[in-house]
């Protein structure tokens, strides 16, 4: 069983609130600050409609690398 954790949501992120019924395409994005490298994370993302329904989508798994460094 895997157990969720919200870490953002479109109230306390402004950036995540969506754009209602636009004719143009609309991209979000949410950078986790609060990661541990070599770790790996599953996120779902999940969407509200204008009558409070919530839709779950597919789980993207990440595992976090160290930044490259140029010389």
């Amino acid at each position: 069983v895997i157990q969720w954790t919200e870490i953002a949501n479109y109230i306390t992120h402004s950036d995540l609130q969506g754009q209602g019924s636009v004719t143009y395409r609309t991209d979000y994005k949410f950078i986790d600050r609060d990661v541990t490298i070599g770790k790996a994370y599953d996120y779902r993302l999940s969407d509200v409609d204008y009558y409070g329904i919530k839709t779950a989508h597919s789980v993207s798994s990440v595992t976090v690398t160290p930044p490259r460094i140029s010389l």
